[in-house]
């Protein structure tokens, strides 16, 4: 009995610690600091706070940024610029985020509505840092963040959160952010450590459909995984019968660590794998774009023209083959729920990496021009979306779905 009892409690603690991380999304009970922080004001007045974290919410909804040169130690003539995930981390060669000093050059500010900097960063909030010029020998300058307040930094940006917002988000992305697994946290002979490892799984709603890390290319070789992981990937496109390929990466060459395996080789020969040039900016921030609706257009074409099953990847297999799958899983009747938990999986790998499902969330309320909160039938308005675009016809969308859902 006692040995049972022992191995119940390893086996939980086990459970515990392999568990992936959640973010509470419950309303939360905020702290004298953090309500101090996450105030309006109705006329923005400077004060510690918000110096320290760089901005102050105002009641009509508007943020006015604020540097203070004496916070971080600058007493020399600079220009200050705002770069964050709203204008593509732009580094000073636009006015309109250029912040004005006041009178006494003792601050500087630029006041913005929401809307301009609604774009959310990985942590899923704005993120931002200033981006300082020197005008007298013209050095540039980008500066973390100096606030400890919990939530309103992540790495070594600023991180912009409003009354609405909850801070223990950020909190646990970071922790999630941090995360490195080594091999020897894995088991590669369990199926489900070998799916997270690889990042490799089916795609919601779909039966012809997998998606995950790139077969040969290293992205991240400081970690000791990497090798297995590469490895497993090109495993699992045998095992799961691959046919054609989709690369979201472009066509890159392997270097001299890399090698394609013979399996996917015969896929490439035989015209199977198609390259797509895409970016992280645009299935994020321009996903209601020509060149976003051309790229689902292209691989709706290629679908349609090519045997399944269908393997689909970038590098890491989380923004542009979480959005590109994402798309396709809606078309293919997934509800956003199921969507969402998916696109949350990648996080699970432990490479120092984190999204948050609000990224995939921007990215479809740009797409469909309404709060997915909203959205009724996902599947009939992602597809009435790209078949009114004249990149597709609904014709062309149901047969690719058919295909992708085994039903061809």
């Amino acid at each position: 009995m006692k040995t049972f009892c022992l191995c119940f409690i390893l086996l939980m603690l086990f459970a515990c610690q392999s568990a992936p991380q959640m973010i509470d999304n419950r309303p939360h009970k905020k702290t004298a600091g953090i309500n101090k922080m996450l105030n309006k004001q109705k006329k923005f007045l400077p004060t510690a706070s918000n110096k320290e974290t760089g901005y102050q919410e105002l009641e009509n909804g508007n943020i006015v940024f604020v540097f203070s040169p004496e916070l971080y130690g600058l007493s020399d003539k600079i220009k200050v610029f705002l770069e964050g995930s709203f204008n593509g981390w732009l580094k000073g060669i636009d006015s309109k985020w250029m912040l004005t000093p006041n009178k006494n050059n003792t601050l500087q500010f630029l006041e913005l509505p929401y809307s301009d900097i609604a774009a959310p960063g990985n942590c899923g909030f704005p993120e931002f840092r200033f981006y300082i010029i020197h005008e007298k020998n013209l050095k540039v300058e980008e500066l973390s963040p100096k606030t400890n307040f919990a939530g309103f930094k992540i790495g070594s940006n600023s991180v912009l959160l409003r009354t609405c917002d909850n801070p223990d988000e950020v909190v646990l992305a970071q922790k999630a952010m941090q995360t490195k697994k080594q091999l020897s946290d894995f088991n590669i002979r369990n199926p489900q450590h070998v799916a997270v490892l690889s990042n490799v799984r089916q795609v919601p709603a779909t039966k012809l459909l997998w998606r995950g890390y790139h077969p040969y290319k290293i992205s991240r070789s400081n970690l000791d995984t990497e090798r297995t992981r590469l490895e497993l990937v090109k495993k699992l496109l045998k095992a799961n019968n691959i046919k054609s390929i989709i690369c979201l990466s472009g066509e890159e060459s392997p270097n001299k660590r890399e090698n394609i395996c013979e399996y996917q080789q015969e896929i490439i020969n035989a015209g199977h794998q198609l390259y797509v040039d895409s970016s992280y900016n645009e299935v994020y921030y321009h996903s209601d774009s020509e060149d976003f609706s051309e790229m689902i257009a292209k691989i709706i074409h290629f679908i349609n023209k090519s045997p399944a099953p269908f393997y689909v990847h970038c590098r890491l297999g989380s923004d542009r083959t979480g959005v590109v799958c994402a798309v396709l899983a809606a078309l293919c009747g997934a509800d956003w729920n199921e969507i969402v938990e998916d696109y949350q999986k990648t996080n699970e790998m432990g490479i120092g990496e984190y999204r948050s499902h609000r990224l995939l969330q921007y990215s479809f309320e740009k797409i469909l021009n309404r709060d997915i909160n909203d959205v009724e039938n996902l599947q009939r308005e992602i597809s009435a979306h790209f078949a009114t675009s004249d990149y597709l016809t609904n014709e062309e969308i149901e047969l690719a779905v058919k295909k992708l859902c085994g039903k061809d």
